[in-house]
């Protein structure tokens, strides 16, 4: 798991989630949590999800990914749930969903495509 990401649920077919603690090193200057940082949550969790559906000598990269900010992260934890929408042999469609759970609020709205690759 990539340092800094503190908790990872795999939900199986539904979707993995993970959460990341708001600290001072994450925020932009303002205090909101950078969108870099909510950017790599959702991209390695969408990448998560696609791996549920690998065998298990390969992994997959980011070919592509838009992601829609929709209001800022303030809460003390960030949540994201990356599922598959799409399983093709040459690519998978993914989606990530940023949430703020403490205000029941959707922060942000990934969409991707991760291509499967041999692991070694």
């Amino acid at each position: 798991m990539q340092k800094g990401l503190d908790r990872m649920s795999i939900l199986g077919f539904i979707g993995v989630v993970l959460a990341v603690e708001n600290k001072p090193e994450i925020q932009q200057y303002i205090g909101y949590v950078h969108g870099g940082v909510i950017a790599t949550l959702a991209d390695t969790c969408a990448g998560l999800a696609a791996m549920t559906v690998l065998e298990k000598k390969q992994t997959v990269v980011t070919s592509e990914f838009k992601i829609h900010y929709l209001r800022p992260a303030t809460s003390a934890t960030i949540h994201t749930i990356g599922s598959i929408l799409k399983k093709g042999s040459r690519q998978i469609i993914v989606e990530a969903e940023i949430l703020d759970l403490a205000t029941s609020t959707l922060v942000g709205k990934f969409i991707g495509t991760m291509v499967p690759m041999d692991a070694n």
